[in-house]
This record gives C-alpha cells, structure tokens and sequence, in this order.
C-alpha cells in the first residue's frame, strides 16, 4: 500500500488520493480479504476527499464536474452503509444479499474511481507541485484523523460538510475502541507517555521485584 508517499515525479504527487480507492477496490475482490476493511478505506478516502480535495476540485474543475463526483461519492457511501449493516448483523439489513450488494459497490466504485481520476487530472494541470504535495499531505492526515465509518446523511457542503469531518472523526474512532473493531487505515501517532519521577520510582520498584532489568 502506497497510500501518503509523495512520487518525486511532479505528475504524481496526488497518486496517495487514488490509491486509496483502489486498494479499497482490491479488497472487495478479493475473497480472502475482510469487507469491513474495504468498508473502512472507502468511508475514510470519501471523508478526506470531502474535507480536503473536494474545496480543490471547486476551486480548479468546473461546478458540473464538481457536483457529479459529489453525486457519485453519496451515492457510494448509501451504498456502504447498507453494506455495514449486513456485515455487522444489524436485523434491518437482513434481507440484503451482501454478494450481490459486493458486485453494486464495486461496479459503482469503479465509475467513481475514473471519474475522480478525471478531475485529479485536472489538479495536476492547475496546481504547482508544491501545491499538490501540500495537498496530498493534507490528505494523509486527513485519513489518520478522520472518520471511518459511512455518513450518507451528513451534511456535504462547503461549511457542514467541513463541520461533519470534525465531529463525526473522532465518534467513529472512540465508536471504533469500545467495539474493538479493526481499523486498517493510517492512525495518527501517539506520543509517547511521559512518566513523573513518582512514576519512575513504582516502575524501578516493579522491575527490581520481579527480578528484571529492562535496560
């Protein structure tokens, strides 16, 4: 997976945001593969593209083009949430066919995957490659940080949609812990925890009652 590594050749700075989908795609067909991951990349490709491409593509792409991707993305993500449904056995769900609803996401990902290749195309053309590797950095920190899990019904505008990645990243990853779910996509670092001399000392007390030595 090559998802946040900038390409040195200034023509593909903006791969990291097509390879999402496309490892998402490769996990669909893929039998062996858990479709709660491809769920998951999907679900935070679509939130980072909301939060940090789409305001790009208004920017740079005419507003049709703009707006069917915008279409095409919703409409993936309806499609998502059923699919989450089915896997995690919610009854309202029960009757959708999840090999059929596999074969919808994947053709459908398909047509959205060229039609956002179409306008990232157009980025390469606007923007200077400084300007995309300051994108697709965004980008990558978007997916750290950022939902993961469907949100058809959240706003998708200029100002709600910005709102609704806010609110929505961290509920799924606290929803993400206390249902020990697995989360493939990139996570932020966590610093690491600095201890007080009080807790230096009970850790020293520790280590020297056990009989170990960890240096």
């Amino acid at each position: 997976m090559t998802t946040g590594i900038l390409d040195s050749d200034t023509g593909q700075t903006l791969r990291a945001v097509q390879d999402t989908p496309r490892h998402a795609l490769a996990v669909l067909t893929d039998p062996d593969s858990p479709l709660l991951d491809a769920v998951v990349w999907l679900s935070a490709h679509l939130a980072a593209v909301e939060y940090v491409v789409r305001p790009e593509f208004r920017r740079c792409v005419d507003p049709d083009s703009v707006a069917q991707q915008l279409e095409g993305a919703v409409r993936i993500e309806h499609m998502l949430r059923a699919l989450e449904q089915q896997l995690t056995g919610d009854a309202l769900a029960a009757h959708i066919d999840p090999r059929q609803m596999v074969r919808s996401v994947t053709q459908r990902l398909l047509e959205y995957i060229e039609q956002e290749r179409r306008l990232l195309d157009v980025l390469r053309n606007r923007l200077t490659p400084e300007e995309q590797r300051h994108v697709a950095a965004r980008y990558q920190r978007a997916l750290e940080r950022g939902p993961t899990r469907p949100h058809p019904h959240a706003p998708h505008g200029r100002m709600l949609g910005s709102l609704a990645y806010r609110v929505n990243g961290p509920r799924d990853r606290l929803m993400d812990t206390l249902d020990s779910r697995h989360v493939p996509t990139p996570h932020r670092p966590r610093p690491p925890v600095k201890t007080s001399r009080w807790g230096d000392y009970l850790l020293g007390a520790s280590r020297a009652s056990s009989g170990r030595d960890d240096r």
